[in-house]
Formats: C-alpha cells, structure tokens, sequence
C-alpha cells in the first residue's frame, strides 16, 4: 500500500500532524491464520491502517475508487475506506488486509 500510494505522488510520513497530499502508517497487526499454517511454517493475517490526508481540491471519491481497484494487483486480500471531513480537508482511513502470509 505504501508503494501504490507513493506511485500516485503521496509523500510518505512518520508526522502526528498531517498536511495535503501526505500519509502515514497509523497501526499494523499480526494474527495467526490457523486455516492457512503448516506444521512447518505458520501463516499470517496482516491488517494494516493507513491515514493519507487531501485537500478539498484533491479528493475526489472516484480516486478512491481507483485506489481501491489498484490494491488488487498488490497482494492485498481484503480493503475499506472511510472518509472524515474536516475544516481542513478530507482524513480517508485505508484498512488493508494480506491472508495467509508466510
């Protein structure tokens, strides 16, 4: 996710405080996938949350959409969005979720 957005001109960041165009990784958690664990090797499901933050000019909701639509080619199984308006802009909230990781 942090590549597919760095390719759309977001500049990554580590900052509390967000400004446009800007967007940064809020929390990431491991689970045990006991459906997809070998004896060997165990699986994991990873969800990830990102926070990327837009100006009124540059949200539009077909870009989400697109963004959406481009996570398929990333090996992300699962993905919602909300989208928080504030005095500033847009705050659009990515859950992203890999099955089965090895």
């Amino acid at each position: 996710m942090i590549n597919l957005l760095k390719g759309r001109g977001y500049r990554f960041t580590e900052k509390d405080t967000l400004q446009n165009r800007e967007f940064r990784e809020a929390d990431q958690s491991f689970e045990v996938n006991e459906d997809l664990s070998s004896f060997e090797k165990r699986a994991y499901d990873i969800t990830q949350v990102y926070e990327l933050f837009l100006d009124e000019k540059s949200y539009r909701l077909l870009l989400m959409e697109s963004i959406i639509e481009d996570t398929r080619a990333n090996d992300i199984d699962e993905i919602s969005f909300t989208v928080v308006e504030d005095e500033r802009g847009y705050l659009i909230t990515f859950t992203t979720i890999k099955q089965g990781v090895k």
